[in-house]
C-alpha cells in the first residue's frame, strides 16, 4: 500500500472482515499523513470533524480518525446522519 502511494497512486483495499481492514489501516495511519501537504491535511481534518459532529458512535469515531490520516472505510452497517 505505501509503495503505491509513494509512486503517486491511490489504494483501495477490499477485505471480507471489517475488523481486519481497521487493523491494517491502524498500523499504517501515521505513515499515511506524510503523503499529504498541509492544505490537504487541513481539508481532511474538516471532513473528520463533520463526521464526528454528525454521529457519536464508536464506528464514526474510528472513521473520523482514519479520515484525519487520509484513509476511510465503508460497510453496510454505517448509518446516515
Amino acid at each position: 500500500m505505501l509503495d503505491t502511494l509513494q509512486e503517486g497512486g491511490q489504494c483501495l483495499i477490499f477485505e471480507a472482515v471489517g475488523k481486519t481492514v481497521w487493523l491494517l489501516q491502524r498500523k499504517q495511519l501515521q505513515k499515511l499523513k506524510r503523503f499529504f501537504q498541509q492544505k490537504t491535511r487541513n481539508f481532511l481534518t474538516r471532513i473528520a470533524d463533520k463526521v464526528s459532529e454528525n454521529s457519536e458512535t464508536d464506528t464514526s469515531t474510528i472513521l473520523a480518525s482514519c479520515i484525519r490520516s487520509g484513509a476511510a472505510f465503508h460497510h453496510a452497517g454505517l448509518i446516515t446522519p
